[in-house]
């Protein structure tokens, strides 16, 4: 069966990001990582919803911490990872007005999913020497990284929620896995095993949410998060993928649209809104009025009442593919965010990050956040910032980055 090599997901309500997630068969050299949800908060401790496992030892191998002798210094050993001297202070602009943006990691291989909760950054990345994705953090305003959890295998999204980060380990048959590390120290715990290609989570206090992303029988699926044997959300769905949590309900993207399920701990068919601006390789994100959805190079609002799709900002297309496989998305209360690669073969700084006013009638081009990017492919928000990852093409490294909102 040919699969999409990765599918996506973001979303931030009210300033807070939860996660990135997608379905992947691969994040290695020369593959691109991709989604996330929201959720709302919940006094529910996070902890609860891991089982006991023996710790897993973190490789401070894969950690260089910047000389101060020389400010900005990258070990170029793939998968070596140190943080690197800011391109400017981010109270400077741009020559077109834009917030100058500021690289907090440098040196990495091929990183991908990327959040925040306001306080760290949490993204993944390739070790190449493990032949597996990691999971790291460092401070929104940049410091030496540390490794949360190694031996991810291959990172099929990421979620941060009450002191806890979750991803998947998104393998084919039956081999793929939802896993969470505490920030409190310990080794990776597993919350399902057993799962065929995995996509998501998506994370709120009633439970942890992902997708089994098989075409025509496919499931979404929970588990419990004060602990518990997972349970089907949804059965039978047909490629399901990129997903988010709300109090208005669950959300995913399937090869047959937007479906959701306004009750996805209990039971019942969920609601399909519509397939305008939808992609089975898509991320998704979502407020409590519409769902967000990228296509053509711009995100698309879909009423939640179901009405029309209609563009944020004109719909384009470029020589090439416009968006990366694994592409996420994240909006806040104004605005939405995503990145764009231009020209055919991601040549060498020629991506952008991008936002729109989600109250936007389509007819405003989108303004640019940061431009002259190397192959940007993630993207995350908190009250002040925006942060993504720029994957490198051309024999460049990869990067995480930060900008101020405009």
């Amino acid at each position: 069966m040919v699969r999409s090599i990765l599918k996506a997901v973001v979303v931030v309500v009210a300033g807070s990001v939860l996660s990135a997630c997608s379905s992947s068969n691969g994040t290695g050299p020369g593959a691109d990582g991709g989604p996330s949800s929201d959720a709302s908060l919940d006094s529910s401790p996070a902890s609860n919803a891991m089982d006991a496992s023996p710790p897993e030892a973190t490789d401070s191998s894969l950690l260089n911490p910047m000389d101060s002798s020389s400010p900005g210094t990258i070990d170029s050993s793939p998968g070596v990872f140190s943080d690197a001297a800011p391109i400017g202070d981010a109270s400077e602009t741009e020559a077109d007005g834009g917030p100058l943006p500021v690289v907090l990691v440098d040196g990495l291989t091929n990183p991908s999913y990327i959040v925040s909760d306001g306080i760290n950054v949490y993204f993944t990345t390739y070790d190449s020497a493990a032949m597996s994705d990691v999971v790291m953090l460092v401070g929104t305003d940049g410091g030496a990284a540390s490794t949360l959890a190694v031996g991810v295998g291959i990172a099929g999204g990421l979620a941060v929620y009450q002191g806890t980060v979750y991803w998947t380990n998104s393998v084919g048959d039956a081999g793929g896995s939802v896993m969470a590390v505490g920030l409190d120290g310990g080794g990776p715990t597993t919350i399902a095993a057993g799962q065929t290609y995995p996509a998501g989570p998506a994370v709120d206090g009633t439970g942890i949410y992902w997708s089994q992303d098989v075409a025509d029988g496919g499931s979404v699926m929970v588990a419990p998060f004060g602990g518990g044997a997972p349970s089907i959300v949804a059965a039978d769905q047909n490629s399901p993928n990129a997903l988010t949590v709300l109090p208005t309900g669950l959300f995913w993207l399937s090869l047959d649209g937007i479906e959701w399920s306004p009750a996805p701990s209990g039971s019942g068919t969920p609601i399909t809104l519509g397939q305008i601006g939808v992609s089975n390789n898509g991320p998704i994100a979502a407020d409590s009025n519409a769902v967000y959805t990228l296509s053509e190079c711009t995100v698309y609002r879909t009423p939640l009442d179901g009405g029309t799709a209609t563009p944020l900002a004109p719909p384009s297309f470029s020589t090439g593919s416009c968006l990366a496989a694994g592409t996420t998305i994240a909006v806040d209360d104004a605005s939405a965010y995503w990145p764009i690669r231009t020209g055919s073969g991601n040549p060498l700084n020629s991506g952008s990050v991008v936002s729109a006013s989600l109250a936007g009638g389509g007819g405003s081009p989108a303004g640019a956040i940061a431009s002259g990017q190397n192959g940007p492919n993630n993207v995350a928000v908190d009250a002040l910032h925006v942060y993504w990852t720029n994957h490198g093409v051309n024999g460049q490294p990869g990067q995480v980055m930060r900008a101020n909102k405009p």
